[in-house]
């Protein structure tokens, strides 16, 4: 009985990440050094660039500069609504690795090796999203 509730409590532990994680980049548009796509249009699109603390910074229009460039319009249209699955993700783990941290360590347990675990999950959720940002900007 006391197994099946630590599952259950992990799991709502496990939404509750993600849902806080889907208000704070779909809902807030909370994206430290990103980019939106404000909108597409016939060969050019509207970028929303954020600052490295989340707040709007410059809107910029964006065109290939020349008809043989046309898969960098694809290329971006396609990473940036890829970047705030990016967030979301990092956001999820690092809401998820908080919440069971917190919880394990309430219990009393060592939490070591969770927090080695999750941490390597937050690493390479992090490495991802700069890899995506270094792309967009090479885009740009």
């Amino acid at each position: 009985m006391l197994k099946t509730r630590d599952i259950l409590i992990k799991a709502l532990f496990g939404l509750m990440g993600a849902g806080l994680a889907y208000l704070l980049v779909y809902t807030l548009t909370y994206l430290p050094n990103g980019y939106e796509l404000v909108s597409k249009q016939q060969g050019v699109l509207h970028i929303q660039e954020y600052n490295l603390v989340g707040l709007k910074e410059d809107k910029i229009k964006w065109q290939p500069p020349s008809e043989e460039e046309d898969w960098r319009l694809k290329a971006l249209k396609t990473k940036i609504p890829n970047l705030m699955v990016s967030y979301f993700i990092l956001f999820t783990s690092i809401f998820i690795t908080l919440f069971l941290t917190l919880y394990e360590s309430s219990k009393g347990k060592r939490i070591i090796g969770d927090l080695i675990a999750s941490g390597l999950t937050v690493l390479f959720a992090f490495l991802t999203l700069l890899r995506n940002l270094d792309r967009i900007k090479e885009l740009l």
